[in-house]
């Protein structure tokens, strides 16, 4: 059953408040009337009921504009050229998309959605315990998304920003059989040394095998092989002659270059055992593993710093060194939900349950290398590109130091695994009557999650330099094209991985600092929600009302690990702790519309959803050091975060061919969480710096705009009529409260104030052809959370510096081409434009850290067969 059939009686579900007003009696493109052309003035805000697509209820939708739900099918998937899921709704109003691709929506910052699964919860698959990455998940095997910006009282409310509903592929209709299948290959030539080419399959079957039972397959297999060049720089402050002097003390050119591989799959099942009951199977999984390679050439004074341009206040303590680190990431992701419906002459009972389970892992290997004793000079002048130049170590030719001087350091070793298996039961009972319909339902969801982590240092008790280790072959680069930032040695890290498994005798872990650095990230969760709801619609002549609740009552047990150092720095405890947690939220929901004509609509809404904690910070954990004077802990007893929402939304559909839309909200969020320290006064650990997670006092208060256009050219002549343009744009603010800055009025990081995507496409005949446009502004990215000194800024106090991200600017374009009935090419372009995307901490021309650029195209290309 599609998340769309769940509220098919009820023309409006959603939440809250909900005024949909659709009054503009335009036809053909021509307004009826002075008073019709202003009211379609007045009415360009947006969108459409809570839970149906926009097609069941406009004309001619596309189904782009933004409304409470907004609907992405398949084909447009195709047209965007998407891969994966956070590809196919990045393009959406209200998304943002981070310098390191991680996904904000409506400004709330990364993970505040929730993700389903045809209307149903999946186990997480990160690290944070909460979230599902929808980046690792092809696209292909879904036959729309839904983004629920207001999710009705039957949708789990740990939605902070709203909701990813992901639905698989139905069935034919009446006896029919669906194939389709295409292959294809994917490269980025700019970096094909370090990734090689990736390959693209797809297969879907469905099938009505028999009056009664239907049948679906769906397999997909990406490889994604990308890479981009950084330059990173460390600014800070130095007291040089009795004065706070800014200080550059190292510089990093890099190389990154990931290849993922991923495999998804779904089959569906339905069964009609009479005309009143009907049972189905679902099934899901996805495999995702990705490669990362980050090859680093380092200088690094290590603060010994004469003057701010000279090394040696007491000599050669700084290093020149080179960093290899590989990072494999792997994601096993099963589902199983089955269920039924029974129909009975008063209405309809739902029923079902949904096994789920991820196991995350995740090892990561640093190769560091160094030649110690290294003066150097420096040069920030131009504090976006800065120099340090060698000084009395002799240099090859090309300016690079003997990697044969170079020394192995030994191996950092971090791996992480997790793994959430949850359970989930639902009954939902339907009731129409006159002027709507009610709706009743309860459910529970048992989640356990467990999480282990280690972190080893190896020394190698032999004599090792950079060149024994086997390098890529041609694989030297100039970061930016400039020699300057030479990575002259880029070693080939499944070698070196090979070389630390066949030698492992000779390398001896660090278990003290092991045991210090890993225990206290070890947990054990489990977490039971039961909840109940009711709701129901009404409509009388033009106003429809729409209102509902949800209870959720949330059980937990934590366990941690506490671990004690003595003044000597031994271990004197390490022991397991445990704590118990018990919570429950009400969770309202209006929704008021007015639809006067089918082409224009008026609607608010009111909602509350929250966020619960990250898990890691929910774990009992103690890590307490009377050498240093620290304690660190978690906090069990963490609440979730609480947004109460209002949405404002208008749409207006000017003939056949023209949609318009804007959407007003408002987000006031409480309880957030953040990180406090303090020192203790009084009992046993008197004078003590305690570090550890609360829920802030403070608030947040986003305020979001989001517009969107879509029009076919039809009015031009012959060919051109073709055209179609698509434009939408978001902006966002927010004021937030911070514990540990008080009396500052602070931006919430992680979202750009403004994004507009926008595109043009052109069908023609056997062609089909999409250009787009991607950009957002600069962000907030952190925020900072000590004082520190900016000599540049203020020579007298301390100052936060927070950091802000540059915006991004991408072009792309897809190409589509009906080569027979039963054939298709296509061909997708992206990273048209080549844009450097800065780092800096308060200001872009005094403190930068770090500068990314992408270089080259990244193409994907193959052949779709269908019948």
């Amino acid at each position: 059953m599609k998340r769309n059939d769940i509220f098919v009686d009820m023309r409006l579900p959603g939440i809250l408040l909900d005024v949909f007003f659709k009054s503009c009696p335009v036809r053909n493109g021509a307004a009826k009337g002075v008073t019709a052309g202003l009211i379609c003035l007045l009415m360009v805000w947006t969108t459409e009921v809570a839970a149906q697509t926009v097609s069941s209820v406009q004309p001619d939708s596309s189904q782009y504009i933004a409304p409470l739900t907004t609907t992405i099918t398949s084909q447009q998937m195709e047209q965007f050229g998407t891969r994966s899921v956070r590809d196919a709704i990045v393009r959406m109003p209200g998304m943002n998309l981070g310098r390191r691709n991680e996904l904000n929506m409506r400004g709330v910052g990364q993970f505040g959605y929730n993700v389903l699964l045809n209307g149903r919860p999946l186990a997480a698959s990160t690290f944070d315990g909460r979230s599902f990455e929808i980046a690792s998940v092809s696209s292909d095997i879904f036959s729309e998304i839904e983004i629920i910006r207001v999710a009705a009282p039957d949708l789990p409310a740990d939605a902070l920003a709203g909701t990813i509903n992901l639905i698989t592929y139905g069935y034919p209709p009446g006896d029919g059989r669906t194939v389709r299948a295409y292959g294809g290959v994917t490269a980025h030539p700019d970096y094909f040394t370090y990734t090689g080419a990736g390959a693209n399959a797809g297969l879907h079957y469905s099938e009505t095998v028999h009056e009664n039972l239907s049948l679906s397959v769906d397999l997909s297999l990406q490889q994604d092989q990308s890479g981009f060049e950084s330059l990173t720089m460390n600014y800070g402050a130095a007291e040089i002659e009795n004065t706070q002097m800014d200080v550059l003390t190292r510089i990093a050119p890099g190389l990154h270059v990931d290849a993922a591989t991923r495999w998804s799959g779904s089959a569906r099942m339905h069964y009609e055992a009479s005309d009143a009951l009907s049972f189905y199977l679902k099934g899901f999984f996805f495999n995702n593993d990705r490669a990362t390679d980050r090859h680093q050439n380092i200088m690094d004074t290590m603060g010994d710093l004469l003057r701010p341009d000279t090394t040696g206040a007491i000599g050669q303590q700084g290093f020149a060194g080179y960093n290899a680190l590989r990072q494999n990431h792997q994601v096993r992701h099963y589902n199983v939900h089955a269920g039924g419906r029974q129909r009975f002459n008063f209405g309809k009972l739902d029923f079902d349950a949904t096994w789920s389970t991820s196991q995350v892992f995740q090892e990561e290997y640093l190769f560091p290398f160094q030649r110690n004793g290294v003066d150097f000079t420096i040069n920030f002048d131009d504090r976006v590109r800065p120099e340090m130049q060698i000084t009395n170590v002799q240099l090859a030719r090309d300016g690079t130091i003997d990697y044969r001087s170079i020394r192995f350091q030994g191996i950092d070793q971090t791996i992480t695994g997790q793994d959430n298996e949850l359970y989930s039961a639902n009954l939902d009972l339907r009731i129409p009557h006159h002027h709507g319909t009610v709706a009743f339902g309860v459910l529970a969801s048992h989640n356990v999650r467990a999480n282990n982590y280690r972190q080893t240092h190896f020394n190698y008790f032999r004599t090792l330099d950079l060149n024994r280790f086997r390098m890529v072959p041609q694989g030297n680069l100039d970061i930016f094209g400039e020699t300057n930032y030479r990575i002259p040695w880029v070693i080939d890290t499944d070698m070196a991985l090979l070389f630390f498994e066949e030698n492992r005798p000779f390398f001896i872990g660090d278990t003290d600092s092991e045991r210090r650095d890993s225990g206290i990230w070890n947990y054990d969760h489990r977490e039971r929600i039961y909840a109940g709801y009711g709701m129901g619609s009404w409509q009388v002549g033009l106003l429809e009302f729409f209102s509902g609740i949800r209870i959720e009552h949330t059980v937990a047990n934590y366990e941690g690990v506490v671990l004690a150092y003595n003044e000597s720095d031994e271990l004197t405890e390490d022991v397991k702790a445990a704590s118990d947690q018990q919570y429950t939220h009400l969770f309202p929901n209006v929704q008021i519309s007015i639809r006067p004509s089918e082409f224009a609509a008026l609607k608010a809404a009111y909602s509350r959803t929250i966020r619960r904690p990250d898990a890691n910070l929910l774990s009992p954990f103690v890590l307490l050091e009377h050498q240093q004077g620290t304690l660190f802990k978690g906090n069990p007893d963490l609440v979730p975060m609480v947004a109460d929402n209002l949405d404002l939304l208008t749409q207006v559909y000017i003939g056949n061919h023209i949609q318009t839309g804007v959407n007003l909200f408002y987000k006031q969020l409480t309880n957030a969480v953040t990180k406090r320290s303090r020192v203790l006064s009084g009992g046993e650990l008197d004078g003590y710096e305690e570090r550890m997670f609360i829920n802030s006092e403070g608030k947040t208060d986003i305020y979001g705009l989001e517009i969107a256009w879509q029009q076919q050219l039809v009015f031009l002549p012959g060919w051109l009529a073709g055209l179609g343009l698509y434009a939408n744009y978001t902006w966002t603010r927010s004021d937030h409260q911070d514990s540990n800055r008080p009396g500052e009025i602070l931006q919430l990081p992680g979202q750009s104030p403004h994004v507009v995507n926008a595109a043009m496409n052109f069908s023609h005949g056997r062609i089909f052809t999409q250009l787009m446009y991607h950009w957002t502004s600069e962000y907030v990215s952190d925020l900072g959370v000590d004082a520190a000194w900016a000599p540049s800024l203020s020579s007298t106090e301390m100052v936060f510096l927070d950091y802000h991200d540059d915006g991004a600017s991408d072009l792309s374009a897809t190409f589509q081409f009906r080569i027979s009935e039963n054939f298709h090419f296509w061909a997708n372009a992206s990273n048209l434009l080549r844009s450097e995307r800065k780092r800096y901490a308060y200001a872009r021309s005094l403190y930068p850290s770090e500068i990314d650029i992408r270089k080259g195209v990244i193409i994907n290309t193959g052949i779709r067969y269908s019948f």
